[in-house]
Protein backbone atom coordinates (compact mmCIF):
# COMPACT_ATOMS: atom_id res chain seq x y z
CA UNK A 1 0.00 0.00 0.00
CA UNK A 2 1.40 3.21 -0.97
CA UNK A 3 2.46 6.12 1.68
CA UNK A 4 -0.98 8.40 1.19
CA UNK A 5 -3.49 5.41 1.11
CA UNK A 6 -1.76 3.72 4.25
CA UNK A 7 -2.37 7.16 6.24
CA UNK A 8 -5.59 7.92 4.94
CA UNK A 9 -7.08 4.50 5.64
CA UNK A 10 -5.38 5.00 9.12
CA UNK A 11 -7.05 8.06 9.65
CA UNK A 12 -10.40 6.72 8.67
CA UNK A 13 -9.89 3.73 10.81
CA UNK A 14 -9.08 6.04 13.51
CA UNK A 15 -12.45 8.24 13.01
CA UNK A 16 -14.37 4.58 12.76
CA UNK A 17 -13.54 4.25 16.38
CA UNK A 18 -14.62 7.23 17.49
CA UNK A 19 -17.64 8.42 16.22
CA UNK A 20 -18.18 11.40 18.01
CA UNK A 21 -14.94 13.12 15.75
CA UNK A 22 -11.35 14.19 16.03
CA UNK A 23 -10.03 17.03 15.72
CA UNK A 24 -6.31 17.66 14.18
CA UNK A 25 -4.17 17.20 17.22
CA UNK A 26 -6.04 14.40 18.68
CA UNK A 27 -5.20 12.58 15.07
CA UNK A 28 -1.97 14.15 14.69
CA UNK A 29 -0.55 12.95 18.27
CA UNK A 30 -2.21 9.20 17.76
CA UNK A 31 -0.66 8.55 14.40
CA UNK A 32 2.48 10.33 15.58
CA UNK A 33 2.50 12.91 12.64
CA UNK A 34 2.86 16.44 12.11
CA UNK A 35 -0.86 18.55 12.21
CA UNK A 36 -0.11 20.37 8.72
CA UNK A 37 0.10 16.44 7.47
CA UNK A 38 -2.48 15.43 9.32
CA UNK A 39 -4.40 18.50 8.03
CA UNK A 40 -3.44 18.04 4.37
CA UNK A 41 -4.95 14.24 3.97
CA UNK A 42 -8.00 15.14 6.15
CA UNK A 43 -8.87 17.94 3.52
CA UNK A 44 -8.39 15.46 0.99
CA UNK A 45 -10.67 12.87 2.89
CA UNK A 46 -13.28 15.91 2.76
CA UNK A 47 -12.96 16.44 -0.66
CA UNK A 48 -13.54 13.29 -1.91
CA UNK A 49 -16.49 12.47 0.86
CA UNK A 50 -14.85 10.03 2.77
CA UNK A 51 -14.83 12.11 6.10
CA UNK A 52 -16.66 15.21 7.48
CA UNK A 53 -15.80 18.45 9.11
CA UNK A 54 -17.95 20.22 11.43
CA UNK A 55 -16.79 23.09 13.70
CA UNK A 56 -17.57 23.90 16.82
CA UNK A 57 -16.12 26.95 18.28
CA UNK A 58 -12.49 27.97 17.09
CA UNK A 59 -11.98 23.94 16.80
CA UNK A 60 -12.65 21.73 13.22
CA UNK A 61 -14.12 18.46 14.57
CA UNK A 62 -13.60 15.51 11.91
CA UNK A 63 -15.51 12.69 12.09
CA UNK A 64 -16.17 9.56 9.46
CA UNK A 65 -18.67 10.78 6.75
CA UNK A 66 -22.49 8.53 7.07
CA UNK A 67 -23.00 9.74 3.30
CA UNK A 68 -22.22 7.95 0.00
CA UNK A 69 -18.69 9.97 -0.99
CA UNK A 70 -18.79 11.40 -4.12
CA UNK A 71 -15.77 9.80 -5.29
CA UNK A 72 -17.52 6.14 -4.82
CA UNK A 73 -19.96 7.34 -7.10
CA UNK A 74 -17.77 9.02 -10.03
CA UNK A 75 -15.69 5.67 -9.62
CA UNK A 76 -18.75 4.20 -10.64
CA UNK A 77 -18.69 5.69 -14.36
CA UNK A 78 -17.21 3.90 -16.83
CA UNK A 79 -15.79 8.12 -17.78
CA UNK A 80 -12.35 9.74 -16.40
CA UNK A 81 -13.53 12.34 -14.64
CA UNK A 82 -11.71 15.71 -13.47
CA UNK A 83 -12.69 18.30 -11.06
CA UNK A 84 -11.01 21.91 -11.52
CA UNK A 85 -11.37 24.38 -8.64
CA UNK A 86 -11.77 28.36 -9.54
CA UNK A 87 -7.94 28.90 -10.09
CA UNK A 88 -8.29 25.49 -12.68
CA UNK A 89 -6.19 23.41 -10.17
CA UNK A 90 -7.21 19.77 -9.60
CA UNK A 91 -10.02 19.29 -7.00
CA UNK A 92 -10.93 15.97 -8.07
CA UNK A 93 -9.99 12.67 -10.40
CA UNK A 94 -11.63 9.79 -10.57
CA UNK A 95 -9.71 6.00 -10.84
CA UNK A 96 -10.34 5.86 -14.68
CA UNK A 97 -8.55 9.47 -15.10
CA UNK A 98 -5.85 8.26 -12.50
CA UNK A 99 -5.04 4.62 -14.32
CA UNK A 100 -5.10 5.85 -17.43
CA UNK A 101 -2.71 9.17 -16.79
CA UNK A 102 -0.62 6.81 -15.06
CA UNK A 103 -0.68 8.86 -11.43
CA UNK A 104 -1.13 8.71 -8.18
CA UNK A 105 -3.84 10.60 -6.83
CA UNK A 106 -1.85 12.87 -3.44
CA UNK A 107 0.57 13.64 -7.10
CA UNK A 108 -1.84 15.84 -8.74
CA UNK A 109 -4.60 17.32 -6.35
CA UNK A 110 -3.99 20.97 -6.12
CA UNK A 111 -2.12 20.93 -9.38
CA UNK A 112 -2.07 22.87 -12.34
CA UNK A 113 -3.54 20.38 -15.09
CA UNK A 114 -1.55 21.70 -17.77
CA UNK A 115 1.38 22.40 -15.89
CA UNK A 116 1.99 18.49 -14.76
CA UNK A 117 0.84 17.72 -18.62
CA UNK A 118 -2.02 15.40 -17.99
CA UNK A 119 -2.43 14.16 -21.77
CA UNK A 120 -6.09 14.70 -21.64
CA UNK A 121 -5.24 18.40 -22.32
CA UNK A 122 -2.40 17.94 -25.24
CA UNK A 123 -5.52 19.72 -27.55
CA UNK A 124 -4.92 22.92 -27.49
CA UNK A 125 -7.91 24.02 -28.15
CA UNK A 126 -9.26 21.94 -25.01
CA UNK A 127 -6.60 23.57 -23.09
CA UNK A 128 -8.15 27.27 -24.43
CA UNK A 129 -11.55 26.70 -22.70
CA UNK A 130 -10.09 25.85 -18.95
CA UNK A 131 -10.47 29.22 -17.76
CA UNK A 132 -13.18 28.66 -15.32
CA UNK A 133 -13.79 32.10 -14.61
CA UNK A 134 -15.44 32.42 -18.82
CA UNK A 135 -17.15 28.89 -18.76
CA UNK A 136 -20.55 29.51 -18.46
CA UNK A 137 -21.80 26.25 -20.88
CA UNK A 138 -20.95 23.14 -21.89
CA UNK A 139 -18.30 22.73 -24.54
CA UNK A 140 -16.93 19.25 -26.40
CA UNK A 141 -15.09 18.33 -28.79
CA UNK A 142 -13.58 14.87 -30.40
CA UNK A 143 -9.80 14.39 -29.39
CA UNK A 144 -7.30 11.13 -30.11
CA UNK A 145 -4.40 10.54 -27.95
CA UNK A 146 -1.25 8.80 -29.31
CA UNK A 147 0.76 6.41 -27.87
CA UNK A 148 3.66 5.00 -29.44
CA UNK A 149 1.95 3.47 -32.77
CA UNK A 150 -1.37 3.29 -30.76
CA UNK A 151 -4.38 5.74 -31.20
CA UNK A 152 -7.09 5.98 -28.44
CA UNK A 153 -10.16 8.57 -28.97
CA UNK A 154 -12.42 10.55 -26.66
CA UNK A 155 -15.00 13.02 -26.31
CA UNK A 156 -14.04 15.78 -23.74
CA UNK A 157 -17.08 17.64 -22.24
CA UNK A 158 -16.18 20.59 -20.24
CA UNK A 159 -19.02 21.35 -18.24
CA UNK A 160 -19.34 24.65 -15.78
CA UNK A 161 -19.44 23.64 -12.55
CA UNK A 162 -20.69 25.45 -8.82
CA UNK A 163 -19.60 24.57 -5.48
CA UNK A 164 -21.14 25.09 -2.32
CA UNK A 165 -19.05 28.14 -0.85
CA UNK A 166 -20.36 29.76 -4.72
CA UNK A 167 -17.15 29.16 -5.87
CA UNK A 168 -16.84 28.08 -9.66
CA UNK A 169 -15.02 25.28 -11.65
CA UNK A 170 -14.71 22.70 -14.05
CA UNK A 171 -16.33 19.24 -14.59
CA UNK A 172 -13.86 17.60 -17.47
CA UNK A 173 -16.07 14.44 -18.53
CA UNK A 174 -13.59 12.40 -20.80
CA UNK A 175 -15.56 9.44 -22.63
CA UNK A 176 -13.18 6.60 -24.05
CA UNK A 177 -14.67 6.39 -27.95
CA UNK A 178 -11.90 4.35 -29.38
CA UNK A 179 -14.07 1.02 -29.90
CA UNK A 180 -17.00 3.17 -31.48
CA UNK A 181 -14.58 5.15 -33.71
CA UNK A 182 -12.98 1.43 -35.12
CA UNK A 183 -16.62 0.09 -35.73
CA UNK A 184 -17.10 3.28 -37.38
CA UNK A 185 -14.05 3.29 -39.63
CA UNK A 186 -14.96 -0.93 -40.46
CA UNK A 187 -18.56 0.17 -41.47
CA UNK A 188 -17.16 2.89 -43.79
CA UNK A 189 -14.62 1.03 -45.29
CA UNK A 190 -17.51 -2.30 -45.62
CA UNK A 191 -20.08 0.49 -47.18
CA UNK A 192 -16.97 1.61 -49.65
CA UNK A 193 -16.21 -1.97 -50.67
CA UNK A 194 -19.46 -2.79 -51.61
CA UNK A 195 -19.97 0.54 -53.50
CA UNK A 196 -16.46 -0.29 -55.67
CA UNK A 197 -18.18 -3.62 -55.81
CA UNK A 198 -21.71 -2.63 -57.40
CA UNK A 199 -19.96 -0.24 -59.76
CA UNK A 200 -17.53 -3.48 -61.07
CA UNK A 201 -21.42 -4.45 -61.90
CA UNK A 202 -22.36 -3.50 -65.58
CA UNK A 203 -25.52 -3.48 -65.45
CA UNK A 204 -27.61 -1.00 -63.60
CA UNK A 205 -28.40 -1.51 -60.48
CA UNK A 206 -29.82 0.81 -57.08
CA UNK A 207 -31.83 0.86 -54.04
CA UNK A 208 -34.57 2.48 -52.89
CA UNK A 209 -35.96 2.50 -49.03
CA UNK A 210 -39.49 2.67 -48.00
CA UNK A 211 -39.94 6.20 -49.00
CA UNK A 212 -38.93 5.43 -52.44
CA UNK A 213 -35.80 7.48 -52.12
CA UNK A 214 -32.60 5.99 -53.75
CA UNK A 215 -30.28 5.66 -51.45
CA UNK A 216 -27.67 3.60 -53.43
CA UNK A 217 -26.80 3.18 -57.03
CA UNK A 218 -24.09 2.32 -58.72
CA UNK A 219 -21.99 3.40 -62.14
CA UNK A 220 -23.61 1.47 -64.66
CA UNK A 221 -26.97 3.28 -63.25
CA UNK A 222 -25.82 7.02 -63.91
CA UNK A 223 -25.00 6.36 -66.98
CA UNK A 224 -28.74 4.71 -67.37
CA UNK A 225 -30.28 7.64 -66.12
CA UNK A 226 -27.51 10.18 -67.65
CA UNK A 227 -27.11 12.50 -64.13
CA UNK A 228 -24.73 12.21 -61.16
CA UNK A 229 -24.70 10.00 -58.32
CA UNK A 230 -25.17 13.17 -56.25
CA UNK A 231 -28.39 14.44 -58.27
CA UNK A 232 -29.86 10.95 -57.35
CA UNK A 233 -29.31 9.91 -54.06
CA UNK A 234 -31.90 10.85 -51.55
CA UNK A 235 -33.87 11.56 -54.56
CA UNK A 236 -37.91 9.70 -55.74
CA UNK A 237 -38.46 8.70 -59.41
CA UNK A 238 -39.91 11.18 -60.31
CA UNK A 239 -36.99 14.12 -59.47
CA UNK A 240 -34.69 11.76 -61.26
CA UNK A 241 -36.93 9.94 -64.75
CA UNK A 242 -38.61 11.11 -67.24
CA UNK A 243 -42.48 10.90 -65.93
CA UNK A 244 -44.10 7.74 -67.93
CA UNK A 245 -40.89 6.10 -66.66
CA UNK A 246 -41.24 7.36 -63.20
CA UNK A 247 -44.98 6.45 -62.92
CA UNK A 248 -44.01 2.99 -64.20
CA UNK A 249 -41.06 3.01 -61.63
CA UNK A 250 -43.26 3.78 -58.42
CA UNK A 251 -46.10 1.47 -59.53
CA UNK A 252 -43.85 -1.77 -59.21
CA UNK A 253 -41.79 -0.32 -56.00
CA UNK A 254 -45.62 -0.53 -54.45
CA UNK A 255 -46.44 -4.05 -55.84
CA UNK A 256 -43.58 -5.66 -54.44
CA UNK A 257 -43.83 -4.11 -50.95
CA UNK A 258 -47.46 -5.00 -50.79
CA UNK A 259 -47.00 -8.52 -52.59
CA UNK A 260 -43.44 -9.39 -51.19
CA UNK A 261 -42.25 -11.11 -54.82
CA UNK A 262 -40.23 -9.58 -57.62
CA UNK A 263 -42.14 -7.86 -59.96
CA UNK A 264 -40.73 -7.75 -63.60
CA UNK A 265 -41.37 -5.34 -66.41
CA UNK A 266 -40.03 -4.39 -69.80
CA UNK A 267 -39.79 -0.27 -69.79
CA UNK A 268 -38.78 1.90 -72.68
CA UNK A 269 -36.39 5.34 -71.44
CA UNK A 270 -37.26 8.10 -73.97
CA UNK A 271 -33.86 10.67 -73.86
CA UNK A 272 -34.11 14.28 -74.12
CA UNK A 273 -31.70 13.87 -77.24
CA UNK A 274 -34.41 11.52 -79.06
CA UNK A 275 -32.48 8.82 -78.56
CA UNK A 276 -34.34 5.60 -76.33
CA UNK A 277 -33.35 2.72 -74.45
CA UNK A 278 -34.99 -0.77 -73.86
CA UNK A 279 -35.09 -2.60 -70.83
CA UNK A 280 -36.01 -5.69 -68.79
CA UNK A 281 -36.81 -4.12 -65.09
CA UNK A 282 -36.72 -6.65 -61.61
CA UNK A 283 -37.48 -5.22 -58.77
CA UNK A 284 -37.47 -7.01 -55.36
CA UNK A 285 -38.20 -6.27 -52.22
CA UNK A 286 -35.85 -5.47 -49.38
CA UNK A 287 -35.71 -7.16 -45.81
CA UNK A 288 -34.95 -5.70 -42.82
CA UNK A 289 -33.52 -7.68 -40.16
CA UNK A 290 -37.02 -7.67 -38.17
CA UNK A 291 -38.53 -9.46 -41.60
CA UNK A 292 -40.31 -5.92 -42.20
CA UNK A 293 -39.94 -4.10 -45.81
CA UNK A 294 -37.14 -1.50 -46.26
CA UNK A 295 -37.31 -0.81 -49.59
CA UNK A 296 -36.68 -2.47 -53.31
CA UNK A 297 -33.89 -3.80 -54.55
CA UNK A 298 -33.98 -3.39 -58.66
CA UNK A 299 -31.69 -4.01 -61.60
CA UNK A 300 -32.27 -3.21 -65.38
CA UNK A 301 -31.13 -5.58 -68.39
CA UNK A 302 -30.34 -3.42 -71.29
CA UNK A 303 -32.44 -5.87 -74.56
CA UNK A 304 -31.95 -2.26 -77.02
CA UNK A 305 -30.15 -4.49 -78.95
CA UNK A 306 -32.07 -7.26 -78.88
CA UNK A 307 -35.04 -5.09 -79.74
CA UNK A 308 -33.40 -3.86 -82.89
CA UNK A 309 -33.09 -7.15 -83.60
CA UNK A 310 -36.19 -8.45 -83.31
CA UNK A 311 -37.45 -5.49 -85.73
CA UNK A 312 -35.06 -5.96 -88.29
CA UNK A 313 -36.06 -9.30 -88.06
CA UNK A 314 -39.48 -8.67 -88.07
CA UNK A 315 -39.14 -6.19 -91.26
CA UNK A 316 -36.99 -9.16 -93.09
CA UNK A 317 -40.11 -11.64 -92.42
CA UNK A 318 -42.51 -8.61 -94.05
CA UNK A 319 -40.32 -8.40 -96.81
CA UNK A 320 -40.05 -12.36 -97.50
CA UNK A 321 -43.63 -12.70 -97.26
CA UNK A 322 -44.62 -9.88 -99.51
CA UNK A 323 -42.11 -11.36 -102.35
CA UNK A 324 -44.01 -14.62 -101.41
CA UNK A 325 -47.07 -13.04 -102.35
CA UNK A 326 -45.81 -11.50 -105.14
CA UNK A 327 -44.71 -14.59 -107.02
CA UNK A 328 -47.91 -16.57 -106.60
Amino acid sequence: MKGYERIAVQITNLLRARPRGMTITDISLYLHLNRNSVAKYLEILVTSGHVEKERIGRAKLYSLSQRVPISAMLNLSSDMILILDEQSRIWYANDNLLAFERRERSDIIGKDPIEIALQIFSDSEIRAHLDASSANQEYQKEVSIHRGADASFFTISLISTIFEDGSQGITVMVEDITERKKAEESLRENLQFLQELIDRIPTPVFYKDETGRYRVCNRAFEEYSRRPRHEILDKTAPEVLPPELANQYEALDSKALETGRMQTAESVYLYDDGTSRHSILFKAPFLKPDGSRGGTVSTIFDITERKAAEESLQKQIGELEKRINELT
